[in-house]
């Protein structure tokens, strides 16, 4: 369960610290996509904003062409090889 945020004028009444992060990363991520990023570029720096709302100790993201639906770009770490090295 988050927690409730005691800061007064820096969140509405009532909203949690954990729905105030999410809703920041979710913002950022959102720019991203739409910076012109490379694709790796774009996985790094979403793991990088996505870690600070939700722990993780491993991954695997990849990006996809929209038209073909096939893998462009994939990332592992600690998935039992070498840490954040591409993949394809």
């Amino acid at each position: 369960m988050a927690e409730t945020c005691h800061f007064r004028g820096r969140f509405e009444k009532g909203r949690t610290v954990g729905a105030a992060i999410e809703e920041r990363v979710f913002s950022e991520v959102k720019r991203l996509c739409c910076a012109g990023l490379g694709g790796l570029v774009l996985l790094g720096e979403t793991i990088k904003r996505l870690r600070r709302a939700v722990p993780f100790e491993a991954y695997c993201a990849s990006t996809t062409d929209p038209a073909s639906g096939l893998a462009t770009h994939s990332l592992a770490e600690e998935m039992g090889g070498e840490g954040g090295r591409p993949l394809l």
